[in-house]
């Protein structure tokens, strides 16, 4: 890291925001554990790195369970945590660039490139793209959605983190990410927060009280 940016919360949270450097966010208190969960959910797939200074290992767990792909611990030297936070850092960056240079197939209903991937809801921004086929795209997005997806659909409509949803499903938490990046596709939106509204408008929050069970 060549140099280090403050920002301030509601920058982190805006509408239409995007997150393509990795963020640390201080987590020395409940309230600050459930800001990086407000932006956890803004941004899923972005690189969110917890900063502590905990010595009980309290804060380290809240700061995973809202969402942290990462926690810095200032109560343990900083040199048996630098290189394990470099290559987090690498190991993003790299995913990242993967997901942004993926060939998707013409039929795929979120194939459509932005700057951090590919979206539907940049599909319906491209000047070009046809308005009946993207009706049609999201037309068929819920019928076509398997069962698994649906039930995933339910999870996220819900305040559950990233990382729990990944243990419900007994996979990695960079599994579940992809998961839910083909899943925005799929469904043309762009976030999390869309993905509710879209939910609640196709009727995919249903199966909801069957996942909470």
């Amino acid at each position: 890291m060549d140099s280090i940016e403050f920002v301030d919360d509601e920058d982190l949270t805006a509408p239409g925001g995007t997150l393509d450097l990795p963020v640390l966010i201080p987590v020395t208190s409940d309230f600050q554990a459930e800001g990086l969960r407000a932006v956890r959910v803004r941004h899923p797939l972005s690189m969110l790195i917890g900063v502590t200074n905990d010595v009980l290992g309290q804060r380290t767990y809240y700061a995973i369970r809202s969402g942290a792909n990462f926690v810095l611990n200032l109560a343990i030297p900083g040199e048996s945590q630098i290189d394990m936070l470099c290559a987090q850092i690498r190991a993003h960056r790299l995913t990242a660039a993967a997901d942004a240079t993926a060939v998707w197939p013409p039929d795929d209903p979120g194939g459509a490139p932005d700057g951090r991937g590919f979206t539907g809801s940049a599909l319906r921004e491209q000047p070009g793209a046809d308005d009946s086929e993207s009706r049609q795209r999201r037309e068929f997005a819920p019928s076509a959605l398997p069962d698994y997806d649906k039930e995933l659909v339910g999870l996220l409509c819900t305040s559950m983190t990233v990382t729990e949803i990944a243990r419900r499903y007994y996979c990695s938490e960079r599994s579940m990410y992809r998961r839910i990046r083909k899943l925005y596709n799929r469904l043309g939106v762009g976030c999390r927060t869309e993905l509710v509204s879209e939910a609640a408008a196709l009727g995919l929050t249903r199966p909801l009280t069957a996942c909470a069970s």
